[in-house]
């Protein structure tokens, strides 16, 4: 609902990989749990674009935000906005440099009231969207664990 997409991050990334993900997509605004304090704080010098740093669920330290706080003070109202599902899943470890899987593109377009339409025909988009989902269910795509970083695929 505030109009920009989601990229979720691998949380086993290292610190390195962590920062290169998230310079990656130049965001202003870091929302993360309070288990990452720790981590966020480690590579917080070297996120070039980030503004606000919101955690979730817990005391926020010096110079973040409690993401309580926002929502106490927000209007009991949903905005009038278009929505747009942008799921945008990172991966690095197994994978060499960080960088967007684009995975759920296929869903989202579904999801959204909004997004342009696939420029093929339905049957190419079907086929191409249920191979998406072919890695993961059906060939076990989330048990390949790769031996050194431990990363899953």
């Amino acid at each position: 609902f505030i109009g920009c997409p989601m990229p979720f991050v691998n949380w086993h990334m290292k610190g390195y990989e962590l920062a290169e993900t998230i310079n990656r997509r130049s965001p202003r605004v870091v929302v993360f749990d309070e288990e990452f304090i720790d981590k966020i704080i480690e590579i917080k010098g070297k996120l070039r674009s980030v503004e606000h740093w919101v955690v979730v669920g817990g005391k926020a330290p010096e110079g973040m935000i409690s993401y309580e706080d926002p929502i106490a003070n927000s209007p009991n109202r949903k905005p009038e906005v278009n929505y747009i599902l942008a799921l945008n899943p990172y991966t690095a470890g197994t994978t060499g440099v960080p960088k967007s899987s684009n995975f759920y593109d296929g869903v989202g377009y579904l999801q959204s009231d909004l997004a342009e339409g696939p420029r093929i025909d339905l049957k190419e988009y079907m086929k191409l969207l249920v191979k998406q989902f072919s890695f993961v269910y059906w060939y076990g795509g989330t048990e390949i664990i790769d031996e050194i970083s431990h990363n899953r695929a």
